[in-house]
């Protein structure tokens, strides 16, 4: 059944064919940037990088893969922008602080105070703000080939709500104390997956069904939400709405390793998951005969996008359109529609980064809510492809 397809697919094939061993040398190595063998049956997108070629072999004795350039070059030029913001972040503020003193104050040496406010309020904070960008943009991306929906993302399908609604209850009950918030964020994400899973789950796997059901298993729990803001203490209720924004003022260096820690897990994870997913865009039965389970595969996708969701709406608060525009980004950059873990997490933190940034000096010395201006790019962003695909619906 295989002679008429690709190159690519007969590829895979010979991959899974022999033992577990190969299976996992041929699909472990090239998830983190692309490879050609994972990269069916997707279509092409345009790219700004035409004159670059697309793949270059790269052949060890453990793996054999072809890397994509595009990804690699997108990829690391976020990666540096990234850096240049920390940078200019924590350089920035109420008190400018000149790239010497900043220096100084890294590495130990300067005014106490000074280096209080860089070591302990700005670096963490620029910091989280890249863990997060790159931690939702991920999941964006997981749900978007997930539910084969452009517009899909968690804040959109409620999983951002179940987490907002956990971190509410735990707050009331146990006074905002940082691991019942995180254990019931997570629960509450994962109360929400379960049930948009299940209320969706027809004989096959529909990903129209899901966005729609979570779509209103969103708006039934925003409207929990808003309900136990009116009825809960009014200190409390005052910080939740701030927070319920989506902001970084309160960030802490515990808030970052956390927020590290599970982006690195995450993302170790969807390198193993992400070929899988690749194999069943073929049809569930050409992907069992190839060793690939729909069931854990899908599963498994929708544990790591409800983990990294869940650990940054405990942080941060709810981070809205960043899951959402970060995937496109990427994809149009690269000028492809499968998901390269490295750009969408690059472009990610940078654009969380920027709104942060922006966020913090826009009407200085006041600030405003990160979430703010997420909301704000991320609605024109959305206008901008509901024109773009009414204009393409004529043509």
């Amino acid at each position: 059944m295989f002679d008429n397809w690709p190159d690519c697919v007969t590829d895979c094939r010979h991959a899974w064919s022999g033992s577990n061993t190969n299976r996992t040398r041929r699909w472990s190595g090239c998830a983190f940037l692309g490879c050609a063998h994972s990269d069916f049956p997707v279509k092409k997108g345009k790219s700004l990088l035409r004159i670059m070629p697309q793949r270059v072999a790269l052949r060890t004795y453990w793996t054999s893969c072809n890397l994509d350039t595009r990804a690699l070059v997108v990829g690391s030029v976020f990666a540096s922008l990234c850096v240049g913001l920390l940078f200019l972040s924590v350089s920035v503020g109420y008190t400018q602080t000149s790239f010497a003193d900043m220096w100084s104050a890294l590495t130990g040496n300067g005014d106490i105070e000074l280096r209080q406010t860089i070591l302990e309020w700005r670096l963490p904070r620029v910091l989280s703000a890249i863990f997060v960008g790159s931690s939702v943009a991920l999941a964006g991306a997981l749900f978007q080939s997930l539910t084969r929906n452009p517009l899909c993302s968690p804040d959109i399908i409620g999983f951002n709500a179940g987490a907002f609604a956990g971190v509410i209850i735990a707050a009331e009950l146990f006074g905002g104390e940082r691991t019942p918030s995180t254990l019931s964020a997570l629960a509450g994400g994962f109360i929400v997956a379960i049930l948009v899973y299940f209320l969706s789950l027809t004989r096959t796997f529909r990903g129209l069904r899901l966005v729609i059901v979570g779509i209103s298993l969103n708006a039934i729990i925003s409207s929990f939400n808003t309900y136990m803001k009116s009825i809960i203490n009014v200190e409390i209720s005052q910080n939740i709405s701030i927070w319920g924004v989506g902001s970084l003022s309160l960030i802490t260096w515990s808030d970052a390793l956390l927020l590290y820690l599970t982006l690195i897990a995450c993302v170790s994870l969807a390198v193993i998951v992400i070929p899988k997913m690749r194999v069943l865009e073929m049809g569930d039965d050409n992907a069992a005969s190839l060793g690939v389970s729909a069931r854990s595969t899908l599963t498994m996708m929708i544990v790591i996008a409800v983990v990294l969701t869940a650990v940054s709406t405990t942080v941060v608060g709810p981070i809205s359109f960043v899951a959402l525009t970060a995937p496109h980004i990427a994809k149009f950059l690269v000028g492809s529609k499968a998901i390269n873990i490295f750009p969408t997490i690059a472009v990610g933190g940078f654009l969380l980064a920027a709104s942060d940034l922006i966020a913090r000096t826009i009407i200085a010395p006041s600030q405003l809510p990160t979430g703010v201006v997420t909301i704000v790019f991320g609605g024109a962003y959305l206008l901008y492809l509901s024109i773009r695909g009414a204009n393409d619906y004529r043509r």
